[in-house]
């Protein structure tokens, strides 16, 4: 073989091991991207809103524009249209949505329950895989002094201030430009009791009205039940409330879009329960599980979406835990009790189930939805109620007489309880002593008498 021929081939097998390893180069990195945009590092905002109704929203029927930037921000996500909280009340529905467990696994009930060091959360989880963890709290029933602070970097108790406060915390937070991704738990403690928004909104929806109630004093319900036109008063100081809130979303939206946040984020939008106007007998909250205190909104933002998908499935609070982990692809070691909204498809009987455990309290129930039916069961009396929410979407006629399945559907609640008493079961639970700033807060929000 001749010399030239020789630096020919040698040549020739240069460039060819030069295209290869181009053309690897770029296989590595069109697989990186890929990985890269299968598995990203997304931020993950969860805007919690105290006792928001999901039917007082307009993207969810409600005839008032209570919350215009709340449902153009729908317009973009995945609204679900039956969700469900597993608690009546702030305390025990934030340990659920944190833990992924049920009030009577969790034992965050009343007042003074603490959370145990024993739960593994959400936060703790996602701190553990790289996320700067931060929240800014304004209920203080979930302050720091009750432990629900586990897994967080960062949290600030605002102490019933006002949704301009919370924002202005968050907001000086993120100026701090911290390494991401970040996991964000913002809890605007608005629209709760007293009903008072800020000016402008405080008469919003009412602005000729000058009666009795105002949003604030205390009026018993036996004052609203023959004064219908007082109660739909007391509901518009209400939806003032919503609409104050939902303009202070916007600032909300504003700065993430300022801080380039926005579209690379997951963002959570739910309530830890809703609120009553004499539906059945009572007013606010803490005082059972019906429709108007368990439906809750949920919507949620996925990545650069601008499309609205509407889902009809029913989810429940302890869904949100393993449904971030799934669409972040980490996994957990976690006994998790809810399920990853992407994997409800398949369980379209499965058991959505709520607790309101204070027995001193105004109707202490357990409940169980099955399909298109809703077993309530009185946990002082032992006694049940059996609606079809699907034709009976308000509750008012209990059909548990006359339904041949009702005797079935008891012992599906009694199997279910059973069966998640397994888990758990050695954890106990834990109290605090409530100091007099922390007792005085709770007694101004109705949580003591």
């Amino acid at each position: 073989m001749s010399k030239n021929h020789t630096s020919f081939l040698i040549t020739y097998n240069k460039h060819l091991i030069l295209f290869f390893l181009l053309v690897l180069l770029v296989i590595v990195t069109i697989n990186r991207s890929y990985f890269i945009f299968i598995h990203p590092r997304y931020n993950v905002i969860l805007v919690m809103i105290d006792t928001l109704r999901a039917d007082h929203l307009p993207c969810y029927g409600y005839k008032l524009n209570t919350a215009p930037n709340l449902c153009r921000f729908a317009e973009e996500g995945i609204i679900f249209r039956n969700m469900f909280s597993q608690s009546p009340s702030t305390k025990p529905s934030i340990a659920s949505l944190f833990t992924s467990t049920y009030p009577t696994q969790h034992k965050v009930v009343y007042n003074n329950d603490r959370l145990n060091d024993d739960f593994v959360t959400l936060a703790e989880i996602l701190n553990k895989n790289g996320y700067h963890t931060l929240a800014v709290n304004d209920n203080p029933v979930i302050k720091t002094k009750f432990n629900y602070n586990q897994g967080f970097n960062v949290w600030h108790d605002t102490d019933l201030t006002n949704a301009d406060i919370v924002n202005k915390t968050l907001f000086q937070e993120l100026d701090k430009d911290q390494k991401g991704p970040y996991f964000i738990y913002v809890h605007y403690v608005d629209p709760h009791h007293p009903y008072t928004a800020p000016q402008p909104f405080y008469k919003h929806f009412n602005k000729d009205y000058d009666g009795k109630v105002n949003g604030d004093k205390p009026i018993s319900r036996d004052y609203f039940r023959d004064k219908p036109k007082e109660l739909r008063q007391l509901k518009l100081f209400y939806d003032n409330e919503i609409a104050y809130l939902d303009s202070k979303i916007a600032r909300l939206f504003d700065k993430l879009k300022q801080k380039n946040m926005y579209d690379n984020s997951i963002i959570i939008i739910t309530s830890d329960h809703g609120e009553m106007f004499m539906e059945h007998n009572n007013l606010q909250h803490s005082n059972g599980l019906y429709s108007e205190i368990i439906n809750v909104p949920l919507i949620i933002k996925m990545p650069y979406s601008k499309k609205k998908i509407s889902v009809d499935a029913y989810v429940q609070t302890i869904d949100i835990f393993p449904t971030l982990l799934d669409i972040l692809d980490i996994t957990s070691e976690n006994i998790l009790m809810g399920n990853s909204i992407f994997s409800i498809k398949d369980k379209p009987n499965r058991i959505i189930f709520s607790e309101h455990l204070r027995l001193k309290w105004v109707n202490p129930q357990r409940s169980l939805i099955v399909g298109k039916h809703k077993l309530i069961r009185d946990l002082r009396n032992n006694k049940y109620l059996l609606y079809n929410i699907e034709e009976d979407e308000l509750e008012k006629e209990n059909i548990l007489k006359i339904n041949p399945e009702s005797k079935s559907f008891i012992n599906q609640m009694n199997l279910f309880l059973k069966e998640i008493n397994t888990h758990y079961q050695n954890i106990k639970g834990s109290i605090t002593d409530l100091d007099k700033k922390t007792y005085d807060q709770l007694k101004s929000l109705g949580y003591i008498n």
